[in-house]
């Protein structure tokens, strides 16, 4: 079987489970599953250590949704034990524990199953495998030479696969606090200085890899592309980026940075579907490079975002002012809710009861508060847009 055929084979099978997993029910089929999933794992020579990083990741997941089926009755039981806490009676319900075991059991498959994906083949070959399945070739370039830049490799190829798995933990923590002091101050006082740097060193890079590798594409298809190629340079580089240090629980304040980059996206592509473009081309560099808990399903925390931005963008950017703020901010807002879908689709696959929902419910109000605090920074990115026509040449 030739490489391309097969590293095309597995992503249609990790797209097809991402699918057929949230109809399986069945704890045979799901064993069956895992046995071959098991199975094709030791064959590929992937080792044990990869599988138990990514498993521990997903530790206090699995316990949220375990104490939650635990402590929720199912159908008609009855409580195997009881705990009184003087103002309300804790029932526990063993029986719970069995159906959490099996809808976990679809969320590892799932997480396992992306990480065999990408770490048995190189990633330039998944990004191939993509052109196969019909992905449009400028998207799949844009990927390629995403992969290239963000993992150091200027010759392009895709050879950052797995690169990014943990990378940046403790490295050069006093500095990385420094920076991002003065990045909070700034967008709080209005100066975005910082945000003009990070565009212009991002498409720098972004234009003189494709204008080295694609001299011969269409100028206007080329401009394109590295617009969106500067979307991923730069969102790949916030994700070592802390916008408010000291705070311990505050998911989405990225989306702060990563919306604005998204509508930029959106306004400056003359191809339909730049924001989504943008989006879709980091969901899978980020899969590749090794971030997020949830596997494949990070692809949809940017994809639909950038997606969002391209169908409302028409509408809420027109205006000055007070109502041009007001527009972006509930622009921002609704963008930040899709930011939460790698983690609704994950309680979705888990079957997960009420209490777990509640659990995750400040997750999701951070997500959408600190995207709707993006207008502050997307107010800016607007009017850099119109006001600089020649932006990005």
């Amino acid at each position: 079987m030739q490489p391309g055929l097969s590293a095309k084979l597995k992503v249609f099978y990790l797209f097809a489970l991402a699918t057929g997993l949230f109809f399986i029910n069945d704890w045979r089929l799901i064993m069956l599953i895992g046995f071959f999933q098991v199975s094709i794992w030791l064959w590929s020579g992937l080792g044990t250590s990869p599988l138990m990083r990514a498993i521990s990741r997903l530790k206090w997941f699995v316990l949220l949704v375990s104490i939650s089926y635990l402590l929720i009755p199912p159908a008609n039981a009855v409580a195997d034990f009881q705990l009184d806490l003087g103002f309300y009676v804790l029932g526990f319900y063993i029986e719970g524990l069995g159906h959490a075991g099996l809808m976990l059991s679809r969320v590892l498959l799932l997480v396992v199953s992306g990480l065999w994906v990408r770490l048995s083949e190189p990633a330039g070959a998944f990004v191939g495998a993509l052109g196969k399945l019909g992905i449009p070739k400028t998207v799949a370039i844009v990927i390629d030479a995403g992969l290239s830049l963000t993992s150091g490799d200027s010759k392009g190829g895709g050879k950052g696969q797995g690169g990014g798995q943990g990378r940046g933990k403790g490295r050069n923590k006093q500095s990385g606090l420094a920076k991002t002091i003065v990045l909070f101050a700034d967008i709080r006082q209005g100066r975005f200085g910082f945000l003009d740097s990070l565009i212009d060193a991002s498409f720098g890079k972004a234009k003189a890899y494709m204008a080295e590798h694609y001299p011969h594409m269409d100028d206007s298809i080329r401009r394109d592309a590295a617009i969106v190629l500067m979307v991923v340079v730069a969102v790949m580089s916030l994700k070592l980026l802390q916008l408010l240090p000291g705070l311990p629980f505050a998911p989405g304040h990225k989306n702060m940075l990563v919306i604005p980059l998204l509508v930029m996206a959106a306004m400056l592509t003359r191809g339909r579907f730049g924001g989504f473009a943008a989006g879709f081309s980091v969901g899978i560099v980020s899969f590749l490079m090794g971030y997020g808990k949830f596997g494949i399903f990070e692809v949809l925390q940017f994809a639909l975002p950038g997606l969002l931005a391209d169908v409302l963008l028409p509408l809420l950017v027109s205006g000055s002012g007070f109502w041009l703020l007001l527009k972006l901010t509930i622009l921002g807002g609704l963008i930040g809710l899709t930011r939460f879908a790698a983690n609704f689709m994950i309680l979705m696959l888990a079957g997960s009861p009420e209490l777990a929902w509640v659990v995750f419910a400040p997750m999701l109000i951070s997500q959408v508060v600190f995207g709707a605090l993006s207008s502050l920074v997307c107010v800016y990115v607007v009017h850099k847009v119109r006001d600089d026509k020649a932006l990005f040449k």
